[in-house]
């Protein structure tokens, strides 16, 4: 667990995730509203959406405010121990061993890479395990239930990814009522998982944060989010997960598994095989399940072999001690392509850039939201919020139509941030051989173009708004 905490805190954020939600975050504390309207694009400006994860963007902006990004990492990283620490206290509920709880929380956190940034998502892992450990104790009834309920409201406030708790709880309550024919077997998990999905309902979006999770999960695969592709067999995500499953096939060679562990670990799986962002669900899901087994299996030496513990605690310590090294140097806390300098170049030629129009990769336009308060994007990462007439402007934009001069013009830009590995064949050159613009900033992976004040704009041709 310390590891992971080490581990996650010494990553560099990624921007297109956090930093929209922390505009939206600030908006919301500076205006004391829910936001339910787009105001920082001037794509879909004015664009009414559902927001049931608002409380992910307050509580990120309320520690942003006070404890800065280093702070935000740091507490991103004690969530990520959380969670693991979570995950063992579900073994040991299911009347699991250490060791076994122990290897199996370590399994849960290989398959959490590529998973650990700043974000939401990362902040409810620690739900999974508390449902798994609440649908296992027998008390009462109504204790299932509150606690469900208090599970659900959390969870919906801050992502939608509520659905694998409902799962796992379903999954494991069938289970339990077709191995011991008894109604009252199935009650702990069911219970759970009814009170989970009311809870979801106790949500200012109500019912509509149902209709968010359908909209968010539609769109982003159609909109080349890389997270949501399929793994690769010979990625790196597809390695662990399907190297998991090849594990677990293995295991079952050996000693048949319960109904419930097959139905769960198919389950997950499967989803886990639709998208990278799953695989980190699929160990959380399955690591109560592997430490059962572990539990239950033979063993010819009538113990765990000595040796075997000790290379791995050798080789732990020497990844902990690696990882306290990395944390000694001062580290800049965003990723290396952050187009730092170019928000810096922004604030220098227009301020707060109020009302000023830039076309940018919807990568980063939430830290351009964030960096330069007033400036209106062409997108960011929220594909739920987007009609697809606005999601194309920069995608039509990118590939330099002959007429994208006039186009910028009929949409009043007059920034424009490009990005090299995508665009550095297309648009820059074409940008770069017009007099109208001039150079503002560059790095190696962007380029941000200015409209020259004295070249003026292109007379309209159509209403700015529309493409």
């Amino acid at each position: 667990m310390a590891i992971a905490l080490l581990h996650a805190a010494s990553l560099p954020v990624a921007t297109n995730d956090l930093h929209i939600f922390l505009a939206m975050g600030r908006w919301m504390s500076g205006n004391g509203e829910i936001l339910r309207n787009e105001v920082f694009t001037w794509t879909a400006q004015g664009t009414p959406f559902e927001n049931p994860t608002w409380g992910f963007s307050c509580l990120s902006w309320a520690l942003y405010e006070k404890i800065g990004l280093e702070g935000l990492r740091l507490f991103n990283g004690v969530m990520i121990g959380l969670a693991l620490l979570g995950v063992y206290g579900a073994c040991r509920s299911l009347k699991i061993g250490p060791r076994a709880s122990a290897l199996a929380t370590l399994y849960a956190w290989l398959l959490l890479l590529q998973n650990l940034s700043v974000r939401g998502q990362t902040w409810v892992f620690l739900l999974l395990p508390i449902a798994i450990w609440l649908g296992a104790q027998r008390r009462h009834i109504a204790v299932h239930l509150i606690g469900g309920l208090l599970l659900g409201a959390v969870w919906s406030n801050l992502h939608g990814s509520f659905p694998v708790g409902l799962l796992w709880l379903g999954v494991w309550g069938a289970s339990a009522l077709w191995t011991v024919r008894d109604f009252q077997a199935a009650v702990p998990a069911w219970s759970t998982a009814l009170g989970l999905g009311i809870g979801t309902l106790c949500n200012p979006e109500v019912s509509g944060v149902w209709s968010f999770l359908y909209a968010n999960s539609s769109s982003p695969i159609a909109r080349g989010f890389v997270e949501w592709y399929p793994p690769q067999v010979l990625s790196f995500a597809g390695a662990r997960l399907y190297g998991a499953l090849a594990v677990w096939a293995g295991l079952s060679l050996r000693r048949r598994p319960q109904l419930g562990s097959v139905v769960l670990v198919l389950a997950f799986g499967v989803l886990a095989a639709r998208g990278i962002r799953f695989i980190a669900w699929f160990g959380l899901a399955t690591a109560p399940l592997l430490a059962l087994w572990l539990s239950r299996a033979p063993s010819s030496q009538g113990g765990w072999p000595k040796r075997g513990l000790q290379i791995l605690g050798g080789t732990l310590a020497l990844f902990f001690l690696g990882l306290a090294l990395r944390l000694l140097p001062p580290e800049r806390g965003l990723k290396t392509q952050t187009p730092i300098a170019a928000a810096e170049a922004l604030r220098d030629s227009c301020g707060n850039c109020t009302g000023a129009r830039i076309l940018n990769p919807p990568e980063y336009g939430g830290y351009l939201n964030v960096a330069v308060p007033g400036l209106l994007t062409s997108g960011d990462i929220r594909s739920w919020v987007f009609p697809d007439s606005a999601w194309q402007v920069y995608l039509k934009l990118s590939e330099a139509p002959p007429d994208w001069e006039q186009r910028l013009a009929d949409h009043q830009v007059d920034y424009v941030l490009l990005w090299r590995p995508t665009q550095g064949e297309t648009l820059l050159p074409a940008m770069q051989a017009s007099s109208r613009w001039e150079l503002l900033a560059e790095d190696k992976m962007s380029t941000l173009m200015r409209r020259r004040p004295e070249g003026g704009l292109l007379p309209l041709s159509k209403p700015p708004n529309g493409e």
